[in-house]
């Protein structure tokens, strides 16, 4: 189990009237018909100077908050800003993030509405957004059934290899100039799934519905769905959607296989639904790929994949080996 998990857990146990607000993408305040997530970036541990612009920076300490509440299914509305800066920013440095801010605020119709403003050693940006639900329950990870359908909307790995592309220019990857760009852009500029998150929550406003966004990878976001609706799932990883250019970045198909699984910060859906629901999402062209169903729990919560002509088990110690860990040292 990873560090962050355990700590999870310890918190829950020490807050135990609290324990259903927590470990979720967000938490659910029933009487106010709202919902509401935190995300703190860390200069060199979730970004660095050198890679990323204040303006894009901004904009994806917004974006990952977005996409906490797409996973929700709700209406991102409001959010506040905490941010402690070294003594070496200058004006323009704020200048220029806080148009970031602004700009992607007024293009998803959130409104800022204050925060905080510390020194410190290192950037650190942590943002609280809240969504409203129009008295539609939010999609929670526990909901998945058996028999449902496994979807997601994008694609996977662009992300990780952007990040690699950044960290480590130098190397040759075999891309052209135009598809490095592309890369790049997905790590830096993610596209948060609102409107699907909020056309799906629609369409199933009778049922519960189960979905989280794949911020920490594809194979953690399955595996979290499995663990806490206690189903198995049985995924086809040739149905997983990722950019053709890929597998000419990367030495070997193994290598493809962990960006696309274990990269992370990809910031899509992936969501358990019936097979009424993708016949309506279909007429609500909402773009989606099949790539699996929910099956049931013998024993023990199961990731079984299918690739090519070989099944195997996704096995736990295969995810927490490859995740990203915020927490590297060992307990």
């Amino acid at each position: 189990m990873k560090k962050e998990d355990i700590f999870i857990k310890i918190i829950q146990n020490a807050l135990p009237s609290s324990k259903d607000y927590i470990g979720d993408d967000t938490a659910f305040i029933k009487e106010k018909d709202i919902v509401i997530t935190q995300d703190t970036l860390v200069e060199d541990v979730h970004f660095r100077t050198a890679t990323i612009s204040p303006y894009n920076l901004a904009q994806k300490a917004v974006a990952v908050n977005l996409s906490d509440i797409a996973a929700a299914g709700a209406v991102p509305s409001y959010l506040v800003i905490s941010l402690s800066l070294p003594g070496h920013i200058k004006e323009d440095y704020i200048k220029e993030f806080y148009k970031g801010i602004n700009d992607i605020c007024t293009k998803y119709h959130v409104l800022t509405i204050g925060g905080d403003l510390t020194g410190g050693e290192k950037i650190v940006i942590s943002i609280t957004m809240l969504g409203n639900c129009n008295s539609i329950p939010p999609a929670a990870r526990s909901n998945a059934r058996v028999g449902d359908y496994i979807i997601t909307t994008g694609e996977y790995g662009s992300s990780f290899m952007g990040f690699n592309i950044l960290e480590n220019p130098d190397n040759i990857y075999n891309l052209t100039d135009i598809e490095k760009e592309y890369f790049k852009n997905a790590h830096i500029n993610p596209i948060p799934r609102v409107k699907e998150g909020l056309v799906i929550a629609e369409i199933n406003k009778n049922n519960k519905l189960c979905m989280m966004d794949t911020s920490d990878g594809l194979a953690d976001a399955l595996f979290k769905i499995s663990k806490l609706s206690n189903i198995s799932m049985e995924i086809d990883y040739n149905s997983i959607p990722f950019n053709s250019a890929l597998a000419k970045a990367v030495k070997s198909k193994s290598d493809i296989f962990n960006c696309i699984l274990f990269g992370g910060e990809d910031y899509e859906l992936v969501a358990c639904v019936t097979q009424s629901t993708l016949k309506e999402l279909k007429k609500n062209r909402v773009k989606f790929s099949v790539i699996g169903r929910v099956a049931k729990n013998f024993g023990s919560a199961k990731i079984i994949m299918k690739l090519d002509d070989k099944i195997f088990e996704l096995t736990k110690n295969l995810l927490e080996n490859n995740l990203f860990n915020h927490f590297k040292d060992d307990l």
